[in-house]
């Protein structure tokens, strides 16, 4: 605890701000950052709240939420009452899920036997619930059960079967089919049955039935593809950090007959052996998205291989996107596929990655002088433009550039702040910065550049560079170090740290510029995501947003006896692990 951020924050005790009155200071060593410094306030409407200190004092918060909730609808007039399936019990303001502020909830109990089910009062509303969802549950299995009798690809349905006792939503709907080879007795869920390409059971995957090199060329000649390497049908094993047995499959290197390009496949359960370059079919949205825009520009980017730096996660090393006149590969990672589970089942479906597998591509390529950029595929299609102006500023082709002798600066507000860090930097806006620089163009007054700082919140120094960001497609020739100097002469501070994110920026250059020092490397992250929603809407949430002792109140499925990864994947999370931070040191 900060002596004098106590004694500034104590002199506001018994003051009044709109309805809240601040009874005492409470330091809370749970939070991070200045939200550990809170005011225990009592609101007129009677409630008493702990608010971070910087809520009431700059952001200027009047209530403990009421005023936000304040609404003509008496939603108490409807306790008691039934709505198709539903009789609501009560109404209570509180935090459910992800939620970041309290909401108000219906209580309700359905008549299928589900008890205190939690709807949102505008929810209820707005699209007139009437069940707990056991009446989509319905719809569901009535919709599967029309597949029995059909046939996908290889596999014909014979059997639904709806399994309610299953945690996970995917193992609740199961269905036996019969195969082309004769296997009768295959169980697969919905998900694999109409998103999993080719749909076939598994004693039919190419692998198996090519565990001989003879077997392996013969199959390769008839599909215009060269064997590059020595076959052989074993796999590698190593134990994960949780101490279970991993398999990697090999990666084999082909040449195709046609085209005459290669390329490395591994013959895996899930593989296909198929040329990438003659089938773009077989190509990734991302891939796609970004080849045709090199492709703008003349370069045309292939696929390379390098050999990896720790040989027991991996012999070789892909580079989806490799410009060798540039020495920069990117790297294009779906989240499924790229996260790691710790359930069994899931292995077949989820890629399982290593703790450090994003980690050794990086070195292995910087071992080669290669310059890796790592993206998720949730990256390339929500923010596109991002991502296309970081690739263009890595090869010095940024379609606008300007001098920062003709910008003028002036600190901007928190919406103006947001609303250009959410366009024009991938990580998006921040939470907790208290001094917000902008860099504008003279000619036509336009922000061009931002830079902001606040209290360090994951160590003991004074301030911490939150972020920095150029307009997309845009560089501006020393705008960094003009709204640095601005900071340093202004707020004069002793020390400043900052973090980089490896897997973006690994190279360290404009820190080096602004006069910081490396001082360490840290552990590598994860994030959490919800493994049904789509790469094109889906949210990562750092690990720090879902430690266990914050995980009663945000899932719907909690088991205090179970791990904080275990509750996760229990209600459909899955965990994705970066290259983690450098972090970064300034001093006066």
């Amino acid at each position: 605890m900060n002596a004098n951020s106590v004694e500034n924050y104590s002199k506001f005790i018994n003051q009044k701000y709109g309805k809240l009155t601040i009874l005492k200071l409470i330091y809370d060593e749970t939070s991070s950052g200045r939200n550990r410094y809170q005011y225990k306030c009592k609101c007129d409407c009677g409630n008493i709240a702990n608010i971070p200190c910087w809520y009431i004092l700059e952001r200027e918060q009047k209530s403990c939420g009421c005023l936000k909730y304040k609404t003509k609808i008496d939603y108490t007039q409807n306790i008691g009452k039934r709505f198709g399936n539903l009789i609501i019990q009560d109404l209570v303001r509180t935090k459910r899920n992800n939620d970041t502020q309290n909401k108000l909830y219906y209580i309700c109990n359905c008549d299928c036997g589900t008890k205190n089910k939690y709807i949102q009062v505008h929810l209820f509303h707005k699209y007139n619930y009437t069940s707990c969802g056991c009446k989509q549950v319905k719809t569901c299995i009535k919709d599967c059960q029309s597949y029995v009798g059909t046939q996908i690809n290889d596999l014909t349905v014979i059997e639904y079967k709806y399994n309610q006792s299953a945690v996970n939503k995917r193992n609740k709907h199961m269905f036996r089919c019969k195969c082309t080879c004769g296997n009768e007795n295959y169980w697969i869920t919905k998900e694999q049955l109409l998103y999993k390409t080719p749909q076939r059971c598994d004693s039919c995957y190419t692998w198996k039935s090519l565990n001989s090199q003879n077997n392996l060329l013969e199959y390769c000649k008839s599909i215009n593809i060269e064997l590059l390497n020595q076959f052989t049908a074993k796999a590698n094993s190593f134990e994960k950090d949780n101490g279970k047995i991993s398999t990697v499959y090999n990666d084999y290197n082909f040449r195709c007959s046609i085209c005459n390009n290669e390329f490395v496949k591994k013959l895996s359960p899930c593989s296909l052996l198929i040329c990438p370059f003659c089938n773009n079919s077989f190509k990734t949205n991302t891939e796609k998205i970004l080849y045709n825009f090199f492709s703008e520009y003349n370069i045309f980017p292939q696929k390379t291989m390098i050999k990896s730096k720790n040989q027991k996660l991996q012999k070789n090393i892909e580079i989806d996107l490799y410009i060798p006149e540039y020495q920069l590969g990117i790297e294009l990672h779906g989240l499924i596929t790229h996260a790691t589970t710790s359930n069994i089942y899931d292995n077949y479906f989820v890629g399982s990655k290593p703790k450090n597998y994003h980690l050794n591509k990086l070195e292995s390529c910087k071992e080669q002088n290669i310059k890796l950029i790592q993206f998720w595929n949730s990256e390339v299609l929500q923010k596109t433009d991002i991502v296309k102006s970081i690739i263009l500023n890595r090869i010095n082709k940024s379609p606008y550039c300007e001098y920062a002798r003709n910008c003028y600066i002036k600190e901007i507000d928190k919406k103006t702040y947001d609303q250009f860090m959410n366009n024009h930097h991938i990580q998006g806006s921040t939470n907790g910065e208290s001094v917000r620089i902008g860099l504008f163009y003279k000619g036509n007054n336009n922000l061009v550049s931002c830079m902001s700082f606040g209290r360090a919140r994951y160590s003991l120094h004074e301030w911490e560079l939150f972020r920095f960001a150029n307009h997309v497609y845009c560089i501006v020739i020393g705008g960094a170090t003009k709204l640095f100097k601005y900071f340093i002469n202004n707020y004069n501070p002793n020390d400043i740290v900052s973090h980089s994110d490896r897997r973006l920026f690994n190279d360290g250059k404009l820190y080096n510029i602004l006069g910081f020092k490396l001082s360490h490397n840290s552990n590598i992250n994860y994030w959490y995501f919800k493994r049904y929603h789509y790469e094109q809407n889906v949210k990562l949430y750092h690990r720090s947003t879902f430690q266990k002792h914050l995980l009663f109140d945000k899932l719907d499925h909690f088991d205090p006896n179970l791990s904080e990864t275990q509750n996760m994947e229990n209600n459909e999370y899955l965990r994705i692990y970066d290259c983690g931070n450098k972090v970064y040191q300034w001093y006066r």
